[in-house]
């Protein structure tokens, strides 16, 4: 396998890792395992979720290259390598990976779909980054502003963070993280893992979970709002939060997750036009997912459509499967 290896310590990585690579946060969300594919060249972290009698190992972040000089097909032979090193472990498949993890190439024999996520760079001078606001966004932060809207933030806002995604995720008919969940993750990530939250007139109107690394990235991983937040309460909490990551040495401020063609006049195309307006760039790439064992991973869909009808609700799989039913195939 080119040398390729599993490892569980960090510290035998040998190279300082984004947030969202790192031990800390493989930790605060698995409930079972957590390592990374690590060889000469690329280092990929994963985790290994157990739902129910299954066991999937989900990717956290896309390939991280060790050295700059190397290429797509360099990086797809160690793909291909972390596929079939992948039957070492315990898992019965591949499954899509975390929100806002876009890989630039796929191994081959996955299935997979084109994905993106809209990240901001923080190292531009806040000037420029507020004139690339589009000019609703910038408008209707003059105006939250001057309507007496405040962001505070702080893991002291955990509670209300919950509570507002929990009404927001319910309202969508979506499951949410718990707040026992969230906990864990405040536990394990310390300063790495904050919250914000939009008030006005005392009662809060939106919040963010962010989770970030100085020098990296920061992922707005969770957020909600109650049902008609004040005119431009959200659009001020993340231009707050992007100068706060800023000043703290981040320096990409990522949305975390894009459909490359989103449905038009959907909840989804509105969702990612937000996000759009803040300056921000798609960055393009896919998504993938590999069975191990196929009579589980037949079985782990057939209990997930039973499931969607049990609870009256129209089984559309995951990212990937909703994808290729829009005519993506299979590499």
């Amino acid at each position: 396998y080119n040398m390729l290896e599993l490892v569980y310590n960090e510290d035998q990585i040998g190279k300082d890792l984004p947030i969202t690579a790192s031990e800390k946060y493989l930790k605060a969300i698995t409930n079972y395992s957590y390592g990374w594919f690590l060889s000469a060249d690329f280092v990929l972290p994963f985790i290994i979720e157990k739902r129910a009698i299954f066991k999937r190992i989900v990717f956290t972040h896309e390939t991280i290259y060790l050295n700059e000089n190397l290429s797509l097909v360099e990086e797809k032979k160690f793909l291909d390598d972390v596929v079939r090193y992948a039957e070492k472990t315990d898992a019965d498949f591949i499954y899509q990976p975390r929100p806002g993890v876009v890989f630039s190439i796929c191994p081959n024999n996955c299935r997979c779909a084109p994905f993106g996520s809209y990240q901001i760079d923080l190292t531009l001078d806040e000037d420029v980054l507020f004139a690339n606001l589009h000019s609703k966004h910038r408008n209707v932060i003059r105006k939250a502003i001057k309507d007496g809207v405040i962001i505070k933030f702080g893991r002291e806002y955990l509670d209300i963070c919950a509570n507002l995604m929990q009404q927001t995720m319910s309202r969508q008919g979506l499951p949410y993280l718990s707040k026992r969940e969230m906990l864990l993750m405040q536990k394990e990530m310390g300063q790495n893992l904050i919250f914000y939250v939009a008030f006005k007139d005392g009662i809060p109107q939106g919040a963010a979970m962010l989770v970030y690394k100085a020098n990296f990235a920061c992922y707005y991983l969770h957020g909600g709002s109650i049902t008609s937040p004040s005119p431009g309460s959200m659009n001020l909490l993340h231009w707050n939060a992007m100068l706060d990551m800023k000043s703290l040495g981040v320096r990409i401020y990522d949305f975390v997750g894009a459909r490359v063609t989103p449905n038009i006049d959907s909840k989804l195309e509105s969702i990612q036009k937000f996000k759009s307006r803040f300056g921000a760039q798609l960055k393009k790439g896919y998504l993938w997912k590999v069975p191990i064992n196929r009579f589980m991973y037949g079985l782990f869909y057939l209990f997930a459509k039973i499931n969607a009808i049990v609870h009256g609700v129209k089984y559309k799989g995951d990212i990937i499967d909703e994808e290729n039913n829009k005519g993506y195939f299979n590499i």
